[in-house]
């Protein structure tokens, strides 16, 4: 009982470190919300939502697991504490680590550690602020490839391999990319049986979604060659460095700026500091007693070879930022620690790298607070009044919205139900270049191509005088946000 209450005790300091007090409720997390509530209605695969998003099909082939899974849910919680499902199933992903990992060892000082080592890696922590499928997908990502490894040793364990495979998927792109990347790397280095087990995984998801997995595929393939040709202006200011109201030439993606290379670098380290003792063991450990485990080590510096090439080579990033990675590498890396310290090897340094972890991320958590005085930007609290405003005038008017920026549009698809300018969550991703990653079009053209009558602004991002003439009348002003007719 006290080695349990120890975990679950690890497992509610992961939670609450989690919590922030100011919650971002996130453009994708409405996205999901709509999924969520019309798969509840319909009961189908593909979900299919009504026309608010004029720049794509209303077939959703974006992996529905996420959607699914909320659908579980009423729909009462999830308005009111949607925001509480990231920080929770992130912490559970460290509840399940610090178990088998005991389970394994016996050893609970090993698996706190674990544990405390997931809780303050901020490359996990990050991505917990908003409400998406990345930590369902960290979790399925994990399972499917730890799962992989046990099978070939223990034959009865691939039909949870399976079952992993088809659920990580089905669920999210990114973590999907690390398993089509590194599991072929990783079977031509050590054992071509993965191999096998990887395309009968791929069969699998195939036939247990009646094809549907195909639709997944080429949705995710046209996302992939948007941004390997749109890559160069990924963070761009849509406004500011869009040729037609800015000047393309002033920005400076700092990520690829060699001045800026080494400082970018070190926070992805920083983020998840005890892969170094992860790589170290690599080196100096011939095997750290099973081949599962051995395996799994292998697996997760592939990971990272992944992630620090698409840094080197920025023409890559089509299959995404480096960065965004590191998420699904943290439960590898704090599950191998452990394991590390419980057999007696580098305990004075995986402590060392553990302090340095947490003070990045106290580091990290002073910076949020210091710059969030108030409710981020896009957040429904400050927004709130423009979103009455447009419920009340959709009741005299057919509304088509542009939103600057263009993250606003999923909150006022969801809260408000008109049609909106935007897309990007479903194939064809290529309809939203006109607008995305920075205006190709002035909002007159648009209007004329689209049918758009009103503009919603956020003057904090962009002033209303980009747009000189374009903007007949301003019919809502309150804090940041004005509402204009077109």
């Amino acid at each position: 009982m006290f080695e349990a209450g120890l975990i679950f005790s690890t497992f509610v300091l992961c939670f609450f470190i989690r919590l922030s007090p100011f919650p971002a409720q996130g453009c994708d997390a409405y996205y999901f919300l709509l999924c969520a509530e019309r798969f509840k209605k319909d009961k189908q695969i593909p979900i299919i939502l009504p026309n608010y998003y004029m720049l794509e099909n209303n077939e959703q082939w974006y992996p529905p697991g996420f959607s699914i899974f909320l659908a579980l849910f009423s729909q009462k919680f999830l308005e009111k504490c949607h925001w509480l499902l990231s920080p929770l199933l992130d912490s559970i992903i460290g509840l399940i680590l610090m178990f088998v990992l005991y389970a394994l060892t016996g050893d609970v000082a090993a698996a706190v550690i674990a544990g405390l080592i997931y809780a303050f890696a901020w490359g996990a922590i990050s991505q917990t602020e908003n409400m998406t499928s990345r930590q369902l997908g960290v979790l399925f990502l994990n399972l499917a490839v730890i799962l992989l490894f046990i099978s070939l040793e223990t034959f009865p364990f691939i039909a949870f391999y399976f079952i992993a495979v088809l659920l990580l998927l089905t669920t999210h792109k990114l973590n999907s990319q690390n398993f089509y990347i590194t599991l072929p790397l990783l079977a031509i280095i050590s054992d071509m049986r993965i191999l096998a087990l990887y395309i009968a995984g791929l069969v699998i998801v195939l036939i247990a979604t009646k094809g549907f997995y195909w639709k997944i595929l080429k949705a995710h393939w046209d996302i992939v060659k948007f941004w390997s040709s749109n890559w160069p202006f990924l963070g761009a200011h849509q406004i500011k460095h869009s040729p037609v109201y800015g000047n393309p030439d002033d920005y400076n993606n700092e990520i690829y700026s060699p001045a800026n290379i080494i400082k970018y670098v070190a926070s992805i380290i920083l983020a998840n500091p005890l892969f170094i003792i992860v790589a170290i063991s690599f080196f100096t450990l011939n095997s750290l007693g099973s081949s599962a485990i051995d395996s799994y080590r292998v697996w997760l510096l592939l990971t990272y070879a992944l992630l620090f090439m698409l840094i080197v080579f920025p023409f890559l990033r089509g299959i995404g930022e480096g960065y965004k990675y590191v998420a699904g590498a943290v439960p590898a890396t704090a599950f191998i620690a452990g394991y590390l310290f419980h057999a007696g090897h580098y305990r004075g340094i995986i402590l060392m790298l553990f302090v340095v972890s947490l003070f990045w991320s106290f580091f990290k958590y002073y910076k949020i607070f210091q710059n969030q005085r108030v409710p981020p930007a896009g957040g429904r609290p400050r927004m709130q009044g423009a979103i009455n405003y447009i419920n009340e005038l959709k009741t005299s008017d057919n509304i088509s919205l542009l939103c600057v920026p263009l993250h606003l549009s999923d909150i006022i698809a969801y809260n408000c139900r008109i049609k909106i300018l935007w897309g990007s969550h479903n194939h064809p991703f290529e309809m939203i270049k006109s607008i995305f990653p920075v205006f190709k079009k002035k909002i007159s053209e648009l209007k004329k191509e689209y049918g758009i009558n009103y503009l919603l602004l956020d003057k904090k991002y962009a002033d209303s005088g980009f747009f000189e003439k374009e903007l007949k009348q301003e019919v809502f002003s309150e804090g940041d946000y004005s509402i204009y007719r077109i």
